[in-house]
């Protein structure tokens, strides 16, 4: 396995091969006709084409496996080296650019994901320093249910409402539902901040910036996997 892997390291063939490829994912971000013809966009010029980099397309969202995360992750990395030195600098640059990756996976729904966090950051401090056990508990409490309200909403309302009206001998129109992505996997990661926060096992956060970038750091936003805030 060895020499089968060094020969294919040092395959120039290979290696073209793969560069090609990934030169052509990121041409066709730019110049799939097809796409631009179904959405209307074909004789938009340039700025059109360009605009489609930075605009949610609910019919094409942002893959990591595409030539669209290709071109911007390169900017994205460009900039990052830049910013390498200014710990500061750098936290809101990743941030900045977790929420745009999220906002090309699901649109607005990542206002939805900020007031999550947000409340979570706020939340915790508050549970921490709660004068009584049942204090305590109280504030964890509301946390669960801002945490985890949306995702039943989402993910079971059709299916508890359509088990009543089943029990009840009706029908009902169902909801047309959009699940966000990634939704179950950042719910139960702020909440694991909220828990670790409230029982002292870290100190709270003070800066909103950082809770938010331990909770949308965009390679692990969609797929995990979820780690405990200590």
């Amino acid at each position: 396995p060895g020499e089968r892997f060094e020969a294919i390291a040092t395959d120039h063939a290979f290696a073209e091969t793969l560069a090609v490829r990934y030169l052509t994912l990121l041409w066709r971000t730019f110049s799939d006709r097809d796409w631009y013809v179904a959405a209307g966009r074909w004789n938009a010029g340039p700025h059109g084409r360009w605009s489609r980099l930075w605009a949610y397309d609910s019919a094409t969202p942002l893959q990591f496996n595409s030539g669209q995360f290709l071109a911007l992750f390169i900017a994205f990395y460009a900039v990052y080296m830049l910013l390498r030195h200014r710990i500061g600098a750098r936290i809101v640059w990743l941030l900045a650019f977790s929420w745009f990756f999220y906002y090309k996976t699901s649109g607005w729904y990542l206002l939805a994901l900020i007031a999550n966090v947000g409340m979570m950051w706020w939340i915790a401090p508050r549970a921490r320093h709660a004068a009584t056990t049942a204090g305590r508990r109280g504030w964890i409490g509301f946390g669960l249910l801002v945490g985890l309200g949306p995702l039943a909403w989402y993910k079971y309302a059709n299916f508890f409402l359509d088990t009543i009206a089943t029990a009840a001998g009706g029908t009902r129109e169902r909801f047309d539902i959009f699940l966000p992505i990634g939704i179950s996997f950042y719910t139960f990661q702020s909440l694991a901040y909220l828990l670790d926060v409230a029982w002292k096992r870290i100190e709270p956060a003070k800066s909103f910036f950082d809770t938010q970038l331990f909770i949308v750091f965009f390679p692990q936003l969609v797929a995990g996997p979820i780690v405990r805030a200590q």
